[in-house]
């Protein structure tokens, strides 16, 4: 922190005066005069243009002359349905995009565990034809166990008679 000496002719600056306990008390120390009254609507008489100017009678209120409690004034029941209103907003504008983004990710997740019937169908075709070709095969060894079967009956009657 930059600090500049004074000049040799400047006094020091007036000691800082302690803030009273209560509002509306006064500081103790040294009492200042009410400033006089602005009346009328233009400063003129004689005073300075750059001189400070008080309205009013130069007292000033208090907070124990204020027509309500300003420790009141916001109702504790305000308190709580403030924050739910907060925690409400951030749940909307917070909570439900991720909620979606959460639901899309589990569809996706879905989606590529099924196949579809279009892909299915030339895997179905095959299985088919594989089917038709297997039924064949196994119908011609049925006639083939009935030829032999036929063949040897007629070898034990002809070896009987």
């Amino acid at each position: 922190m930059l600090t500049m000496p004074l000049p040799q002719d400047a006094k020091a600056p007036p000691p800082i005066p302690t803030l009273p306990a209560r509002a509306g008390q006064s500081t103790g120390g040294d009492a200042v005069a009410p400033a006089p009254t602005v009346t009328g609507g233009q400063s003129g008489g004689g005073q300075p243009a750059d001189a400070p100017v008080a309205i009013g009678d130069g007292t000033s209120a208090g907070r124990g002359d204020l027509p309500f409690d300003p420790q009141t004034i916001i109702p504790p029941q305000v308190v709580p349905l403030t924050a739910m209103s907060l925690a409400m907003l951030v749940v909307i504008f917070i909570g439900w995009p991720l909620a979606r983004a959460f639901g899309r990710r589990m569809d996706r997740k879905a989606e590529l565990g099924t196949v579809r019937a279009a892909d299915l169908q030339p895997q179905i075709t095959q299985l088919q034809q594989s089917l038709d070709a297997m039924a064949i095969e196994i119908e011609r060894l049925g006639e083939a166990q009935r030829f032999q079967a036929k063949l040897l009956a007629e070898r034990a009657e002809s070896k009987r008679g």
